[in-house]
């Protein structure tokens, strides 16, 4: 695993999932980069995933933007998974690659994760 992003797991189908197969991975201190989550979603959509949920762990709480709803609130048993495994801190971030094979599910979080870390649209390039 790269520093930047040290723990990834996979995760059962959920209300917060996309898809049969979900791979979420831990990326350090990135939570200021997310605008909407959505350049995320179109990175992995590239790659052939179903897309890509981002979460931001943000005053003590993950949450989704662009409205941060509180993940514990929403969806408490994957917010546990993530939360236990994962362990973020602030200012973290958690990316859910969704598709339908384990492999396109991991191919498309390591692309919105780059997206993330490169700070910028892989579809505009």
């Amino acid at each position: 695993m790269h520093a930047a992003f040290p723990r990834k797991i996979v995760l059962e189908r959920s209300g917060l999932t996309l898809a049969a197969f979900n791979v979420a991975v831990l990326v350090k201190e990135c939570g200021s980069k997310v605008k909407l989550g959505m350049e995320q979603r179109d990175a992995a959509l590239l790659t052939g995933a179903k897309g890509a949920t981002t979460l931001i762990f943000k005053d003590g709480k993950l949450t989704v933007p662009p409205d941060y709803r509180n993940v514990a609130e929403d969806f408490p048993k994957v917010y546990r998974n993530l939360v236990g495994s994962l362990k973020p801190e602030e200012n973290d971030v958690v990316i859910i690659g969704s598709a339908d094979t384990l492999e396109k599910a991991e191919y498309g979080v390591l692309a919105a994760v780059w997206s993330l870390l490169n700070n910028q649209d892989v579809v505009n390039r």
